[in-house]
Order: C-alpha cells, then sequence, then structure tokens
C-alpha cells in the first residue's frame, strides 16, 4: 500500500486555523500561512525484494509577520504531526524578506507496505 504523503499531510493541516498551500503561498494577504511538500519517500527495509517498510519525509514552511508568532504555529504544527505519527528532525527560522518571517521544518514518519 503506497500513501500519498503530500496527500495525507493536507488532511492533517487542513485541520489548523491558517491557510494551507502546496509548494509555497500564492499570495502574502493572509498571515500565518503555512505551506508543504513531500521532500522524499524512500525505501527503508525490504524482504524478498519487496519494501516492507517506507520512510517519508515532509517540509512544512510557516510564513508569519513575526518569527514568535511563527514559532507558536511551529509548536501547532508539531502538536497535530504528532498525534498523526510524525517526528520533528528540523524546526528552524529561516529569514525574513520583505516583512514576512519564514521557518522550515521538516517530519519523517514509516509505513508498512
Amino acid at each position: 500500500m503506497w500513501i500519498d504523503i503530500n496527500e495525507e499531510a493536507d488532511r492533517i493541516l487542513i485541520a489548523l486555523p491558517y491557510p494551507v498551500f502546496f509548494r509555497r503561498p500564492d499570495t502574502w494577504d493572509e498571515l500565518p500561512t503555512i505551506s508543504y511538500y513531500d521532500m522524499n519517500t524512500s525505501g527503508s527495509f525490504s524482504t524478498d525484494n519487496t519494501e516492507d517498510i517506507y520512510k517519508g519525509l515532509l517540509v512544512v514552511d510557516v510564513w508569519s509577520k513575526t518569527p514568535s508568532k511563527g514559532a507558536s504555529v511551529a509548536q501547532e504544527i508539531k502538536e497535530v504531526m504528532n498525534t498523526a505519527g510524525w517526528w520533528c528532525e528540523l524546526n528552524r527560522f529561516v529569514d525574513k524578506t520583505d516583512g514576512v518571517c519564514h521557518r522550515t521544518m521538516r517530519f519523517g514518519k514509516e509505513f508498512l507496505n
């Protein structure tokens, strides 16, 4: 069974009270905003030439007016992702450009095939 982790991410993140976009927000009209994309999906464990377990890596970005708001939203994201079985591998402030603060997070999860 193959799981589209972009679809799973959308289902999880859409429950939060912020606009959610695949890849990158279309506009900066409403902040904070969340975006996400599948960074990598690869085999993690195989037997008899069959992938039994695969690992998905997902990038989730937070776009906000202030670093503190971005950190607050990141905490909310971490909570819903952890509840869905994802673990956070990276959470860091990237930069502030044109008044928009950018925080990036990376989540991993293993799936049984």
